[in-house]
């Protein structure tokens, strides 16, 4: 589905943290049927999902391969270009989204907790400033006379400091160097939790040689980006202790009738 953004949404769209994807292209074999199709109180999972990601982002990509089920819904579309599975998607919506990162879920994980999300933002945008800062830093010493190392800040040379001050796109570029290709929470069983994670467009390039050669190991594929890891522990802090939880059963439906995160009177999604 294409659509036409205002001037502000494409600036937002732009910006590190516009975009923000739901992986809805399973087969749902062990449900038994299409898990795009899941509804609690007689709404959609995913759209309840995508009206409490609007309050974050303001680009939502549906990665579906039946466009045909959002066909009045306002969403934004998008088919898998290379491969087949969850790589496949988080694939074709970091080679779409306007932003630098993309937040990554999927359609049978509901219990979305805005304040991870925000966390997550701070965390990644935190540490690149403070690399960015640290690399001009040692860099205006260095065209001072001083060594990287040395004893003398930036306070006892007042004067080339007001000279060599790098601009605001110099700081954009070093800002922009130092980023992490994911940001994802680690298990207690050792593994990483693919989804409820931030990708960069830098990690299209192992996404793709990854598709090409048939390798579809998620976890596998993380062990080689550049990546900001969440503790389990500091993730449990969080008011949404099933953020993580995917209902991938029959069964499952019935803990998120209990529990859900999306109650059908906060929505209003038109859906098929």
């Amino acid at each position: 589905m294409t659509r036409v953004y205002t001037a502000d949404e494409n600036a937002a769209r732009r910006s590190i943290f516009g975009s923000a994807v739901i992986l809805a292209g399973g087969l749902s074999e062990r449900m038994g049927f299409d898990k795009q199709l899941m509804r609690i109180g007689g709404v959609r999972v995913t759209d309840g999902m995508a009206v409490k990601l609007s309050a974050e982002f303001c680009e939502i990509i549906i990665s579906t391969n039946k466009p045909e089920y959002y066909a009045n819904a306002g969403l934004i579309t998008l088919p898998d270009k290379l491969g087949a599975g969850p790589l496949a998607g988080i694939y074709s919506g970091l080679g779409f989204c306007g932003s630098e990162y993309l937040y990554v879920t999927a359609c049978d994980m509901p219990f979305i907790s805005l304040d991870y999300i925000r966390y997550m933002k701070a965390l990644i945008h935190g540490k690149c400033f403070r690399l960015c800062k640290r690399r001009i830093g040692a860099k205006l010493r260095m065209r001072c006379g001083a060594r990287p190392n040395s004893p003398y800040g930036l306070k006892q040379w007042p004067a080339p400091h007001r000279i060599l001050s790098p601009s605001p796109q110099k700081i954009g570029r070093l800002h922009s160097a130092k980023r992490f290709d994911a940001c994802v929470t680690a298990r207690p069983d050792g593994y990483y939790e693919p989804f409820n994670a931030f990708y960069n467009k830098s990690a299209l390039k192992y996404i793709e040689d990854a598709l090409l050669n048939s390798r579809y190991g998620i976890n596998r594929l993380l062990d080689k980006m550049s990546l900001r890891v969440i503790s389990a522990a500091k993730a449990a802090e969080f008011s949404c202790p099933n953020m993580f939880f995917n209902a991938n059963y029959k069964k499952d439906l019935d803990v998120l009738k209990k529990e859900s995160a999306v109650p059908p009177n906060k929505y209003s999604c038109a859906r098929p």
